[in-house]
């Protein structure tokens, strides 16, 4: 991995509301909404209710050849819908039920030609790979053994090989591999070693074509991002490149081309609704376009999949599953499924040797914080407590409030361990940052239903609709709707820059991304600031003088041998740019003091996964505090600022009676000794204990 320089990255929280107006409904999108304009969604999947809610993370949803049956990835399982059409002539919702419930993460299901089998990408081996079921027997079998995580299969039409991507774990995971396994014998065929998409790879009917959508990878200083599907011949011929009229750039895993079987469409998602495209079928032109695209929606849509018959598509309709034909007659196809929290019950004290609750500067001695049904219901002297009461005994020990990740990506495929991960660095809550929701829905609701431990996420979603006109306004407000149904916490228009923003739109704070020089904002009154301290160069230069930051207990358990050493190699082979990146982590130390000095809100993020997981925000924090902080500033930017920025001050970043139990259990004083935040021994995350231990099992 090659570390590059960031320019100074900012993320502006506008507070243009306050009060209860934080956690009203929103109100109905503005017309002409223009380039710029944002909305922010309240945040309701918080709290410790136990309330049944519908399943709506559901990601890669794919019907079988025959049309007989869906199968999807959900919470981190295989789910499977059986589509009885006497029941869909009557509306009823389908029937769904688990494909197989294990600990892995299992993701990217891709039915064989013939129906018979079942591709999908699954950890249970230790990262993720590419297993098959015969749907028959109900076999499994572990087809690659790679040295990164894999993602995207996709079958020849013959059935013999599959498609599909080698992804980073550390560093950008939308630059990949593309390759072909045979699967009978498991043999590899390397086809590009670095390409930026996403979304899984599509064959032409022959198998001598595979088409994907591709960014250009670093557009000029002045030049916006574009996108082409990109042609890659299996026979030896050069590539080529073709786009339908007004191809978004968007990259995200629902918006890939999608070839039909019999080879003359490719559907695809553009700028959020499903398309059809005739193409060439076969031949030295196939894939190119051979005709007029037509949309076959009026609803934003995601991840379509064929039926066999090459006159029916699936895709995912908002928060619905359908089923459209060519002609556009659309059927509802979404099963009845729900999920409940895991809700922490009954009553837990930690009785804390120190605690810094979040609120001064200096510590508490010897106190119990006193949990029930995962809300703190007090702070008090420690006292003796009776048998039935669980007490955590962190008396020799320092508390502090669970850490909040302000900006981080999150990926698939880093597998289940990902939540272990983050938790293990006493992490609790992050603000994920993407264009994919249903993946964001997926791990929330996954980490939040204890089927897998991890953090809260918030999820902020990128509005990428591109132009000022009635069309983009049409989009913009679906947009707007797909937020409120699928629970975002924060929707922005555009991370670049900052525009109106009509009062009756803002409902609470907003956080947008904005890279730049700081005199952009320097109007806007009220902003949070996410300073890129160690994706600036600051993490190289900070592990070339500290190695001992790669040995910490949750990096050499949670990452491979393989990863580390990539990890390293990548330090090592930057080293020609450490000068520069000196320079422009020192331009921006310097910027955060003048920041600081103007009393601007300033939190701080990882920006995981261009920096490693978890290591990224205690790196970070330790770049704050040489930028002059002290190490209180520092760790409010981490809990009460950062709960500020998001909004969710009501229920996080403190140690106080009412808020969410989200706490850190630390070996050490950080106050004295920043760098003491690694040494987590236990966590609390949503009332919920954790010991490092366990979360550091393979």
């Amino acid at each position: 991995m090659v570390m590059r320089p960031h320019v100074f990255s900012l993320v502006v929280a506008l507070v243009l509301s306050a009060g209860a107006a934080a956690h009203a409904e929103p109100a109905a999108p503005q017309p002409r909404a223009g380039a710029g304009t944002f909305w922010v969604m309240s945040s309701t999947h918080i709290g410790a209710a136990a309330q049944t809610r519908p399943l709506q993370g559901i990601r890669g949803p794919r019907i079988a050849p025959d049309g007989s049956r869906v199968v999807f990835a959900a919470m981190g399982d295989l789910w499977i819908v059986d589509l009885d059409e006497k029941l869909l002539a009557q509306d009823k919702a389908p029937r769904g039920r688990h494909l197989f419930k294990d600990e892995a993460l299992d993701v990217d299901p891709a039915w064989s030609p013939d129906g018979m089998q079942l591709a999908f990408v699954s950890d249970r081996s230790g990262k993720p790979e590419i297993w098959v079921r015969d749907m028959k027997t109900g076999k499994d079998r572990q087809l690659t053994t790679s040295d990164t995580a894999v993602e995207g299969p996709s079958w020849s039409p013959d059935g013999k090989r599959i498609a599909f991507f080698e992804v980073p774990t550390v560093g950008d995971p939308s630059v990949k591999a593309l390759n072909v396994v045979t699967v009978f014998t498991g043999d590899i065929m390397p086809v590009r070693s670095q390409v930026r998409t996403a979304g899984a790879p599509t064959w032409s009917p022959d198998g001598k074509t595979l088409a994907l959508k591709v960014s250009n990878d670093q557009p000029g200083a002045h030049a916006a991002p574009t996108a082409k599907w990109l042609l890659i011949s299996l026979a030896g011929a050069s590539d080529r490149f073709v786009a339908p009229a007004g191809l978004s750039s968007q990259l995200s895993r629902g918006s890939a081309p999608v070839w039909s079987p019999d080879g003359t469409k490719i559907a695809y998602v553009n700028d959020g609704f499903l398309w059809v495209a005739p193409v060439v079928a076969n031949g030295a032109r196939a894939g190119e376009i051979a005709g007029e695209p037509r949309a076959l929606t009026t609803e934003l849509s995601d991840s379509p999949s064929w039926m066999g018959d090459s006159k029916t598509l699936l895709y995912v309709a908002t928060d619905r599953m359908k089923r459209v034909t060519l002609d556009g007659a659309a059927k509802d196809l979404q099963p009845n499924l729900m999920w409940d929290p895991n809700v922490a019950r009954g009553r837990t004290v930690v009785w804390a040797g120190r605690l810094w609750d979040g609120t001064g500067a200096g510590y508490k001695e010897n106190v119990d914080i006193v949990i029930d049904g995962g809300v703190i219901t007090a702070v008090e002297p420690h006292a003796p407590r009776d048998d039935r009461t669980h007490v955590i005994n962190a008396s020799k020990q320092t508390v502090i409030p669970g850490l909040i990740d302000s900006q981080v990506r999150l990926s698939s495929s880093f597998g289940e361990r990902l939540g272990r991960l983050l938790l293990s660095y006493g992490i609790t809550s992050v603000r994920e940052w993407g264009v994919d929701p249903y993946g964001a829905l997926e791990r929330r609701e996954s980490w939040a239903s204890g089927r897998r431990p991890g953090p809260r996420d918030f999820f902020t979603s990128m509005f990428t609709g591109e132009g000022a006109d009635e069309a983009h306004d049409t989009h913009f407000n679906l947009e707007m709707e797909r937020a409120k149904h699928l629970g975002y916490d924060i929707a922005v228009s555009d991370p670049r820059v900052i525009a109106r923003a009509p009062d009756a739109v803002i409902r609470r704070p907003v956080t947008l991304g904005l890279s730049g020089d700081v005199t952009q904002v320097a109007a806007v009154q009220s902003m949070t600031i996410i300073p890129d301290l160690a994706r600036a160069g600051g993490f190289p230069s900070r592990v070339r003088r500290m190695p001992a930051l790669l040995r910490t207990p949750q990096f050499a358990a949670l990452y491979s041998e393989t990863e580390q050493t990539a990890l390293k190699d990548g330090i090592d082979a930057g080293r020609s740019a450490s000068p520069d990146q000196e320079k422009t982590l020192a331009a921006n130390e310097n910027l955060v003091r003048g920041l600081m000095t103007r009393d601007v809100r300033v939190v701080l993020g990882s920006g995981a996964p261009d920096v490693p997981y978890g290591l990224g925000l205690l790196v970070e924090c330790e770049l704050a505090q040489e930028s002059g902080w002290s190490s209180a500033q520092v760790l409010r930017s981490v809990t009460s600022g950062a709960a500020a920025a998001l909004g969710v001050d009501q229920q996080l970043g403190t140690v106080t009676p009412g808020k969410l139990a989200d706490l850190a259990i630390i070996n050490g004083d950080p106050m004295t000794r920043l760098s003491d935040l690694a040494n987590v021994s236990g966590v609390v995350a949503n009332g919920h204990y954790y010991i490092i231990d366990e979360l550091l099992e393979h």
